[in-house]
């Protein structure tokens, strides 16, 4: 058996961001990594194209295993409705952190969708419980047997808490599924990590250029150190306003005062969607306060009371 054995099929976010979801075939089984939501559809394409594996019908007879790599939406949003409205009764792999955290955040988006958007046709609290008793948690490093042949490794990934890479192996054939990661240690995150002589024979990689264009934003600050006295800071992904206040907070705080402000825009995939102007408005002005308040304490070196 060689590579040329192994089938790969994108059944979404092949070349967008939203409803990650990959369908490899190896080895006679089926593994399908990650069963994401696409945030920024209100209709069926919201979700992976789960007819390709079965024709509509239930999945339960035709995948081995499900993994879901870490806890955004766009990489296990869809688990309760394939789980429970297309029909997937077999296992599902993710690390401890994934469990305790992926319901919160289903349930919130659940919340949103139907009390705030009106959706009358989606997963309920009961189908995300339902679905999380299917769910077999995995350490970092341990090998998990889903049958006499295949077995699945997680390896530290960064990214976010409880992400993981996976090594997908049947015999001597392999795969590595990355999801998110990232190489560049943060304050909370290390670098993703293998195990020494890992060689897969499929690599599967997924990432977004983030890290990149933070050093960027911060080198073209600091050029401009002298002339800036306040910094306006727009931002639409708050993963990305996050990332880059954080790494502001640790070289220029003691220079520079920072203003920023999260860029809010009317779409059902943004946060922030739905506010009053007037809310949004008070919300920022009451940030900016707040911020200019911490970047004069830390640059001067005192409490304000």
């Amino acid at each position: 058996m060689t590579a040329a054995d192994i089938k790969i099929v994108p059944l979404g976010a092949g070349q967008d961001v939203g409803r990650s979801c990959i369908l490899v075939s190896i080895g006679g089984r089926n593994v399908m990594l990650d069963c994401g939501m696409h945030m920024g559809y209100q209709d069926k394409r919201r979700f992976p194209d789960f007819s390709y594996i079965s024709g509509g019908g239930r999945l339960t007879n035709y995948l081995s295993c499900v993994i879901i790599s870490h806890f955004h939406l766009d990489h296990c949003g869809s688990l309760p409705h394939m789980s429970e409205v297309v029909g997937y009764d077999g296992p599902i792999y993710m690390t401890y952190p994934t469990k305790a955290i992926a319901p919160t955040l289903l349930e919130d988006y659940r919340k949103v969708q139907t009390e705030f958007k009106g959706d009358r046709d989606f997963f309920t609290s009961q189908m995300i419980k339902q679905c999380m008793k299917k769910v077999i948690p995995v350490n970092l490093h341990e090998t998990i047997y889903v049958d006499d042949e295949l077995s699945i490794r997680a390896f530290y990934a960064g990214h976010v808490l409880g992400a993981a890479m996976f090594e997908v192996r049947v015999g001597n054939q392999s795969i590595l599924y990355t999801g998110d990661y990232n190489m560049t240690p943060d304050r909370h995150l290390g670098a993703a990590r293998v195990l020494p002589g890992l060689r897969p024979d499929v690599l599967i990689r997924q990432g977004k250029i983030v890290k990149r264009k933070q050093q960027i934003l911060v080198k073209a600050l600091t050029q401009q150190l002298s002339a800036i006295l306040n910094v306006l800071v727009k931002e639409t992904s708050s993963e990305k306003f996050m990332s880059a206040c954080k790494m502001v907070a640790r070289y220029l705080f003691p220079f520079l005062h920072l203003a920023v402000r999260k860029n809010f825009v009317s779409s059902s995939s943004r946060i922030g969607s739905g506010w009053h102007s007037k809310s949004r408005s008070t919300f920022l002005k009451d940030s900016q306060k707040k911020l200019l308040s911490i970047t004069d304490c830390l640059s001067t070196g005192q409490t304000k009371k």
